[in-house]
């Protein structure tokens, strides 16, 4: 595939780009001999195609550059900041039209709506002088704003760039142009069977193709990065569970590659705030629990093994100031045949554990906290703090059952943002019910990570989505968990959302953690089209307008994780 030639690295705070300067691309990504690979889901109605596929979820087929976005209601505030809202989630390239499909499969594709200034005349006149009015202008995104009129001066260009990430998987299948690994994970087994075959067929008849091109797709990094991005040391990182971070450049989020230094770990690291210090994990291991730490410049200074008793997804863990914490939930990788479990099942017989740790502790250093009651599984953290009384306390989405095949639609309905928390003098945790609106994809301002906070925001299941294979969100919700009340804001009919996320305002006064805004994609399925929306983080709840829309020229599909990467000073 073509693509545009782009700055090798993010921009830098002090350079902001101009867009003036940038030329306006569309670049698109067709199969050399064949498009029926990846057009035959435009061709089919969605009723004949499975369900993930359909709809929202269904991908598309271009690499958009710097298109621009138009506001449509309301206004880019005046101190909103710089900086590029980044989706990662699933676009499968390659489908073939018998297999089954689920998203966990698709290829990663990131989608970046970019604000950044333009530079108006008069932010040339001084001869780029640094007096008071320089130093303003080049602050805020918005800093004059752009309002419903389209009246603008030094205003904020907002512009959409998308691109696949170049994994091994990915550019193996565009040497030999069809799919490589198409139907893995399927419910029908001998659908399943027959697609490993198809698989193994195509992988031998591409032998020659791929031994010729073998450098860079050894070179691409496994897995499909498909779940989440993140920023640290400098760099931004395309992840997905059990593979190595992939690096992509910002603007355009062209594909760097793995990143050398790093384990593979998943898709949910944390980074302190305080510190700028990386901790991650990966499970699957025989051992237990692999888990180390980065340095603020993203060198590895830390890792040891954490033994566990049975095989588990750990898909989360949580941070305090100086501690971690291990989720230890009861999501087993074993079948259970005398139960009739499968190979991914939650063992309610089992409890869900809490080990704490100091950051820079060893796998003996873990004290472990059972939680009464049956075995629950928690995805997601949204928080977790240390306490003066000398107790953790951890709140995030827990669930008392899941269903993988379903992305756990079948239970989204009983998800509650819980809070556990943590005596270790008395060797006990307590649980409480923070918010009964089902919701996942907790969110807080980063810059509490591990701190202690107030306010968190979260994706809200629509409860009328049972009986599908796909969640959806009708809206967000703002915690406050010393109350336990939830604000919940939803954007109309048949408009559903992905998870939010918190941009502190330009000169944000850091004792108010909700002097900012909350950011989010949003898709209209009768319209068909995919807006960004602005709210107010302060002035949140139930029939607040936004305080702005803006029409994205392409449709985004569903996805995972989202990320707000700031290029303020």
């Amino acid at each position: 595939a073509a693509s545009a030639a782009v700055s090798a690295a993010a921009p830098s705070a002090a350079a902001i780009p101009d867009q003036g300067a940038r030329q306006q691309q569309l670049v698109k990504t067709t199969p050399a001999r064949s498009s029926f690979g990846t057009s035959w889901l435009s061709l089919l109605r969605d009723a004949w195609k499975p369900e993930a596929l359909r709809g929202n979820w269904s991908p598309v087929h271009e690499e958009c550059t710097d298109l621009h976005a138009s506001v449509v209601a309301g206004a880019i505030p005046m101190d909103f900041p710089c900086g590029h809202f980044v989706q990662n989630g699933p676009n499968p390239r390659w489908v073939r039209p018998n297999a089954g499909y689920h998203p966990f499969e698709g290829d990663g594709m990131l989608h970046s709506v970019e604000f950044v200034r333009e530079a108006s005349s008069s932010d040339h006149a001084g001869g780029g002088g640094g007096g008071a009015g320089a130093s303003a202008s080049a602050g805020a995104c918005g800093r004059t704003g752009i309002g419903v009129s389209g009246r603008s001066h030094d205003k904020c260009s907002v512009r959409y760039s998308n691109r696949w990430v170049r994994t091994a998987k990915w550019l193996a299948e565009d040497l030999v142009q069809q799919p490589l690994a198409s139907g893995f994970f399927d419910g029908n087994v001998v659908r399943l069977g027959a697609n490993a075959l198809m698989n193994t067929s195509a992988l031998l008849g591409g032998l020659p193709r791929l031994l010729s091109g073998a450098g860079s797709v050894a070179g691409g990094g496994s897995g499909t990065a498909n779940t989440s991005v993140v920023q640290h040391a400098g760099k931004v990182l395309a992840l997905q569970e059990g593979s190595k971070p992939i690096v992509v450049t910002l603007p355009h989020m062209d594909t760097e590659g793995p990143l050398q230094q790093s384990q593979s770990f998943t898709a949910h690291p944390k980074v302190c705030p305080v510190t700028k210090e990386l901790m991650w994990f990966s499970y699957g291991n025989p051992a237990g629990l692999i888990y180390g730490v980065w340095d603020s410049d993203g060198h590895p200074v830390h890792q040891t093994v954490i033994p566990l008793p049975h095989s588990v997804m750990v898909h989360d863990i949580a941070v305090t100031r100086h501690h971690t914490v291990i989720l230890d939930c009861p999501l087993e990788l074993a079948p259970d045949l005398a139960k009739g479990e499968g190979p991914v099942h939650l063992n309610k017989d089992v409890p869900m554990r809490f080990g704490i740790m100091p950051r820079y502790g060893n796998g003996s250093d873990v004290r472990w906290y059972e939680v009464p009651g049956p075995g629950q599984m928690c995805f997601h953290v949204m928080n977790a703090y240390e306490c003066s009384s000398g107790e953790i306390v951890v709140i995030g989405c827990a669930q008392p059952d899941v269903s993988i095949g379903d992305m756990n639609v079948q239970h989204s309905h009983m998800e509650r943002l819980t809070e556990w928390r943590i005596d270790p003098r008395m060797d006990r945790v307590t649980e409480r019910i923070v918010s009964n609106v089902p919701c996942d994809f907790p969110r807080v301002n980063e810059q509490l990570v591990g701190l202690p906070f107030r306010f968190g925001y979260a994706a809200a299941f629509d409860p009328n989505n049972q009986g599908t294979n796909v969640p959806k969100f009708i809206g967000i919700t703002k915690h406050d968990v010393d109350s336990a009340v939830t604000q919940l804001w939803t954007p109309g009919e048949a408009i559903y959302v992905g998870e939010p996320v918190y941009v502190p305002r330009v000169g944000a006064n850091p004792a108010n953690e909700d002097d900012g805004y909350v950011l989010v994609h949003a898709h209209d399925e009768r319209r068909k089209m995919s807006e960004i929306i602005i709210l107010d983080a302060h002035n949140f709840g139930a029939g607040r307008l936004p305080v702005c829309r803006i029409e994205l020229p392409r449709r985004v599909p569903y996805g995972f994780h989202v990320n707000w990467i700031s290029t303020e000073a």
